[in-house]
């Protein structure tokens, strides 16, 4: 009985504390900003220093601070294991964003920099600089390893089913966890291993990824240069970035140019019959910047999350967004996601062609720059072509907008590829013609007949690309009306050289269905007499 009034006394006492000390605490009300609502909702490691609220709530269950957690992550997330409140969400969501959390610390270290001045350091000390720095990214590698295995479980291996959580903000949340921390994970192996060939394999402490390029089957038996992330990609000349949401990370595959093939920009005066080195017109451009979709999971089917975590072989899956639109992730089908406007991008900021376009205009040497055709994609030869022209003083650049709707348009991306023609805007323009003819003809020349991109091709140019293009489908003989306005040393160089008259005669390019001319004088105008 003693015992019992003791426990008793003992409550009580606890209980008046309580009592006591809430009576200091007041809950009043006060509406804040809605921008500042959403932040606390939606904000994370990925857009701030500190950890996103949902986990910040789960650390709270354990005691232990959050910035020590991102610093200690194996520890505290053991100690959230021992706390059975906590839910699988909860536990699998938090840890993502721990261990991605320590990944970006390690990142800002001084151990995963190597500053200029270290080169007029010792040899030892640089040695030494150098293991620190490779052990730092090997740390960075493990925590993005766990940080992509927790998402993973996350996201398809809890008790509730991703579509349940659809309206989730913390779903939304551990796919760019997911994300980021894969496309984290490519970038410092690529900088771990600086080598221009893929490996198979990359290996990440217990932990074997594999590198399936299966399913994006121009990748093989190509040689990489390397992939760049493009999620955060920001190009401020175009209009708009053509996306598709869905499962995965959005990278560029970048070849390397074919410096065995380079040739040098001289001109030619027969184009068509020119011996050229290995037997192809170098100047004919083949894609180098692809589109590609990365995806990380578990090598053999997972039936828990805890085999996610635990198993130590994954893959790393490379998939071609434009031939695939789902992939089947642990039993269900998803959307693939994609960015289709950054090999185009790419492409453009670092050939930098509206520049040259201007140089070559205002050249006084006249020099004649040979025209040059870049094919934006990989030859599909079941994808009509769109050969696009530019204009005077013009370049690639032009189409743009015109370009980047073609690819981010899934009608006509499924069903068009884009080649764009550059050429010397200095030259005559049926100099012009008959450069761009030639090379035309050897580019459809160099693919089977009986491909669909064979036939009906649509040409497409403005300006002064217009009237080249017009003379690209033409049929005409205009040598006998030039002879007469040529003066008898022309007539001469012209006998001497039969080859130059070819110039003056003109047949149509028949791959070409349909041509379209977007103001394009094509009776003349007034200002071509007042350069």
């Amino acid at each position: 009985m003693r015992a019992f009034n003791s426990s008793h006394r003992l409550f009580a006492i606890t209980l008046l504390s309580t009592v006591v000390m809430s009576g200091c605490q007041v809950v009043s009300l006060k509406q804040q900003a809605i921008d500042v609502t959403i932040a606390n909702e939606r904000n994370s490691i990925l857009t701030q220093k500190r950890l996103s609220e949902a986990s910040l709530n789960v650390l709270s269950m354990s005691g232990k601070e959050a910035k020590y957690c991102m610093q200690s992550a194996d520890e505290c997330i053991a100690d959230l294991h021992k706390i059975p409140q906590i839910l699988d969400e909860q536990l699998l969501s938090t840890s993502s964003e721990l261990f991605l959390a320590k990944s970006k610390a390690l990142a800002n270290s001084s151990e995963c920099k190597i500053s200029k001045l270290s080169k007029h350091k010792s040899e030892e000390e640089q040695k030494n600089i150098q293991k620190n720095y490779e052990q730092c990214l090997d740390q960075q590698l493990e925590a993005l390893d766990k940080s992509i295995r927790y998402s993973y479980a996350y996201l398809f291996k809890t008790s509730r089913a991703p579509q349940e959580r659809l309206f989730d903000n913390r779903q939304v949340q551990i796919r760019d966890f997911y994300n980021q921390a894969l496309t984290q994970l490519v970038n410092i192996h690529s900088l771990r291993n600086p080598s221009k060939d893929l490996a198979p394999t990359i290996k990440i402490g217990k932990s074997t990824y594999t590198i399936d390029i299966q399913a994006y089957q121009r990748l093989q038996n190509m040689k990489l240069e390397k992939f760049v992330s493009s999620y955060n990609m920001n190009f401020s000349g175009l209009r708009a970035i053509n996306r598709r949401d869905g499962f995965g990370s959005d990278f560029v595959a970048v070849f390397p140019a074919d410096n065995a093939n380079k040739f040098e920009n001289k001109y030619i005066l027969d184009p068509l019959n020119y011996n050229y080195p290995k037997g192809t017109n170098p100047n004919i451009h083949k894609a180098r910047y692809l589109a590609a979709t990365i995806i990380a999971q578990p090598k053999r089917a997972a039936a828990t999350a805890d085999e996610v975590l635990n198993s130590p072989e994954f893959e790393i899956k490379v998939y071609d967004p434009y031939s695939v639109e789902k992939v089947n992730i642990a039993g269900k089908p998803y959307s693939l996601a994609a960015n289709f406007s950054a090999p185009y991008g790419l492409w453009l900021s670092e050939n930098n062609l509206g520049a040259a376009a201007y140089l070559t205009l205002i050249d006084r040497d006249q020099h004649l720059t040979m025209p040059h055709l870049y094919m934006l994609e990989p030859y599909n030869p079941n994808k009509k072509v769109i050969v696009l022209v530019h204009g005077l003083a013009s370049s690639p650049e032009a189409w743009i907008a015109v370009t980047n709707d073609i690819m981010g348009d899934p009608v006509l991306r499924e069903h068009y590829q884009v080649w764009q023609v550059f050429y010397s805007t200095n030259m005559p323009i049926l100099e012009s013609r008959f450069q761009i003819y030639a090379l035309l003809k050897q580019a459809f020349g160099s693919v089977n007949m009986q491909d669909a991109a064979a036939k009906d091709a649509v040409l497409i140019g403005h300006s002064m690309g217009g009237i080249i293009s017009r003379l690209l489908v033409s049929n005409a003989d205009i040598s006998k009306e030039a002879l007469v306005m040529m003066s008898s040393r022309q007539q001469t160089r012209l006998r001497k050289h039969p080859v130059i008259g070819e110039r003056l005669k003109m047949q149509p390019i028949s791959n070409f269905d349909r041509a379209i001319f977007l103001a394009a004088p094509h009776k003349g105008t007034d200002y071509a007499d007042r350069w």
